[in-house]
């Protein structure tokens, strides 16, 4: 950081002319460093590598708080790319749940990313405020600790980073397969249907009893 700050005193004076005291050197690389703190503090609760839950089965959010399961399923045979995500809140009980598909050549990772964006926009949109998000795409979770880069995993993961910077409320984080059940099978029939959003009595009955279950191995 240091470094970065006399380069930086360095193009100030070739380029403007204008050379800076050490003093507010040393300010503004403590300012810049503390930004940075900041934003990985927020990456780490919204993301870490090693975070997450442990647990096998789905876990309740803490009070006041919403749990949003995100996954993604493919259909290679006809490019199809869908993905889903759960809301539900600190008893368990159903909220809200919606997904989508695409005929697109993504890799699983960006589908499952893809799928966390849409359901973080969902949520800015429903204007939930306490938002717990849940994948088990390890890779797209590690992922957030990065910044930059042009594929287009990187391009959605910033876009998750500029999201998630507008909503501190906000965490994601890691869980296993086994508790993301509810979003797995949802993702797997948006396969074959459009953008949908789901009621609690629009919901396929066969999600309603994976809900039940998760709630019975609490």
């Amino acid at each position: 950081m240091a470094l970065w700050g006399v380069w930086n005193r360095r193009n100030s004076f070739v380029w403007n002319d204008d050379w800076q005291q050490t003093a507010g050197l040393l300010n503004g690389c403590a300012s810049v460093l503390r930004a940075w703190r900041d934003a990985q503090q927020q990456v780490a609760g919204v993301g870490s590598s090693s975070g997450g839950s442990s647990s096998a089965g789905w876990v309740k959010p803490r009070s006041g708080r919403i749990k949003v399961n995100v996954d993604a399923a493919l259909d290679l045979t006809k490019d199809i790319r869908a993905w889903s995500w759960v809301a539900r809140n600190d008893q368990g009980e159903f909220i809200k749940a919606g997904g989508g598909s695409r005929e697109a050549h993504w890799s699983p990772e960006e589908a499952e990313a893809y799928g966390l964006r849409e359901a973080i926009r969902t949520a800015i949109k429903e204007g939930w405020d306490l938002v717990d998000f849940e994948s088990d795409a390890q890779v797209v979770v590690r992922g957030l600790g990065k910044r930059g880069g042009l594929a287009y995993m990187d391009l959605i993961l910033d876009d998750i980073h500029f999201l998630i910077h507008t909503k501190r409320s906000f965490s994601i984080s890691y869980c296993k397969r086994s508790a993301n059940r509810v979003a797995h099978a949802l993702a797997r029939s948006h396969v074959s249907i459009s953008d949908h959003s789901f009621s609690y009595e629009s919901i396929p009955r066969s999600i309603v009893s994976l809900m039940a279950n998760d709630l019975l191995l609490i």
